[in-house]
């Protein structure tokens, strides 16, 4: 999609186009994983791979940007490939109508991801797919709870090990622990979650257009050093924001 492509330049100058020629896989198509799928679309990714079990449900047209009523019933793999397609049809989306468990892990061509954005909203899944893609060297950004949270401007990202008041993150950094894996970089909230749970699409949204960001400034500064860094390599995508 040249028009996409023109206005990132505009930010990136010449690296634009490596967003273009990455591969970049997003698991977990929930709110924040739809909203970072559509983004890099809209940045002119040129390959996709999505990955999620579920379906879109009446209750996701609260806060998902692929649930309408004409897709209620659709896998949301399929809807988010369509929807990618009516942005730009020349992106190469590949779809996985699966979870990551250690049964699924070798349908998934990790070797071949230039980066990874885990919007898993299961424990045991973020935790699986976290070592896997600590244990190949894969650069990735995982995104903690998102929901009953009004105020995007509370979001955020950093060390998992250094988020307080989550407590998904508090499960996955537990786990995360036992297998002695550190520095995994993480979009989170500040704002502490209401005692009601609850969805609203202001949060998780935000969310995933940070997950895309994160995405798209890691793969230009690691390309732009001619290589992946050790430092990309274990996670802390970024500096660390003061």
């Amino acid at each position: 999609m040249q028009e996409a492509v023109s206005g990132l330049e505009l930010l990136l100058g010449d690296k634009a186009d490596i967003v273009g020629k990455a591969k970049i896989a997003v698991f977990g198509l929930g709110s924040a994983g739809c909203a970072c799928a559509e983004a890099l679309a809209r940045c002119g990714a040129g390959s996709l791979i999505l990955a999620d079990s579920g379906k879109i449900e009446g209750e996701d047209l609260e806060n998902h940007l692929f649930a309408f009523k004409t897709t209620v019933g659709q896998s949301r793999v399929t809807a988010a490939k369509e929807r990618i397609h009516a942005i730009d049809e020349q992106i190469l989306v590949h779809t996985y109508e699966t979870s990551i468990t250690e049964d699924t892990v070798f349908l998934f061509k990790f070797g071949s991801y230039d980066f990874v954005v885990d919007a898993l909203e299961d424990v045991k899944q973020k935790v699986i797919l976290i070592r896997i893609l600590k244990e190949k060297g894969i650069p990735f950004v995982t995104c903690m709870d998102m929901s009953s949270r009004l105020d995007p401007s509370r979001l955020t990202a950093g060390d998992i090990f250094r988020i307080s008041g989550d407590s998904l993150a508090r499960s996955v950094r537990a786990e995360l622990k036992k297998a002695g894996i550190q520095n995994v970089r993480a979009v989170y909230s500040k704002e502490k979650a209401k005692r009601r749970q609850a969805r609203a699409v202001f949060v998780p949204v935000c969310a995933g257009m940070m997950l895309a960001q994160e995405a798209v400034t890691a793969l230009t500064k690691a390309k732009d050093q001619k290589r992946l860094t050790g430092e990309l390599r274990f996670g802390t995508l970024l500096s660390r924001k003061k």
